[in-house]
């Protein structure tokens, strides 16, 4: 699946496993892995869980911008924010 982060233009793939009606947890990858690395994780938690794994920017399948600025972890923390709220699974105060 892919994920169009509207004000940055940014596309973020990622995989997703078990039933959407469920809490949700995000995976998230460091470097220099991909959603991949999170595929026993998904298989397991998906059982109690909605489980997403992301391509963070830059990586995998996601769209890779030009610029270092646009690596800054506020901008990567901003892309799994609006992930999680494009979800449906976002609270204010949690």
């Amino acid at each position: 699946y892919y994920f169009l982060l509207n004000r940055q233009g940014i596309k973020m793939h990622y995989v997703e496993k078990g039933d959407p009606k469920n809490k949700l947890v995000v995976f998230v990858h460091g470097f220099p892995e991909f959603w991949y690395s999170w595929r026993y994780q998904l298989k397991e938690f998906s059982k109690d869980y909605w489980t997403i794994a992301i391509d963070q920017r830059g990586y995998g399948e996601s769209d890779k911008p030009g610029n270092i600025s646009d690596y800054h972890i506020d901008k990567m923390s901003d892309d799994i924010h609006a992930l999680v709220k494009s979800l449906g699974k976002y609270k204010k105060g949690k």
